[in-house]
């Protein structure tokens, strides 16, 4: 009944639950408690399970009435990104750019553009990689033959895509690029909740 619940109400949603407190009628033995009218009887414990697995949020639960019942508060959560629908969106968002564009730089060589070059399995061919991080610079990407650099005029002229892998700095970044332009060039930039460009 919950599942259809989450399934016909919108994100946010907030809801409250009431039913006999399981846990008082089963610890103080009081069978008198036992309604024909109820199916099942939860603890607070149970309660919150049966929430959670039906992927609500539980915001409190309480006893009221004297302990007699339990009151649960909860609220749909939103739903979730499928982590690999996730990945092979972004991966095919690359390749797809990769056929669109023939000289392709990337710009930060952290933990996610060490991420994504690992997903992509060395297809990608960079020209360059953009670090402003001098303890990056002659070290390499996994599965990129090209050496971390500084950011420079020449270089930056020389793609006509630059991804943005270095989140944190994409605004120093885009900066820094738009300064070095000789020619447009067409950034993207990767964010915690998906591609902008």
């Amino acid at each position: 009944m919950l599942s259809l619940l989450h399934r016909i109400t919108a994100d946010d949603v907030v809801g409250l639950i009431e039913v006999p407190n399981g846990q008082k009628i089963l610890g103080e033995g009081r069978y008198f408690d036992l309604f024909s009218d109820h199916l099942n009887y939860f603890t607070p414990l149970s309660l919150c399970r049966l929430a959670c697995r039906a992927a609500f949020e539980v915001i409190a639960i309480t006893e009221s009435f004297h302990r007699d019942y339990l009151e649960l508060y909860l609220r749909k959560r939103k739903q979730g990104v499928n982590v690999g629908d996730r990945r092979e969106a972004d991966l095919l968002f690359i390749r797809e750019a990769e056929r669109r564009y023939t000289r392709i730089a990337a710009w930060g060589a952290g933990s996610k553009a060490q991420a994504i070059m690992t997903a992509l399995g060395g297809t990608l061919a960079l020209r360059h990689v953009f670090d402003n991080d001098v303890h990056k610079h002659g070290r390499y990407l996994v599965n990129c033959p090209v050496r971390v650099g500084p950011p420079d005029r020449e270089a930056i002229g020389e793609n006509d895509l630059i991804i943005i892998f270095g989140v944190s700095y994409q605004d120093e970044s885009w900066d820094c690029s738009r300064r070095c332009m000789v020619i447009p060039v067409t950034c993207y930039a990767w964010r915690g909740n998906g591609r902008a460009s």
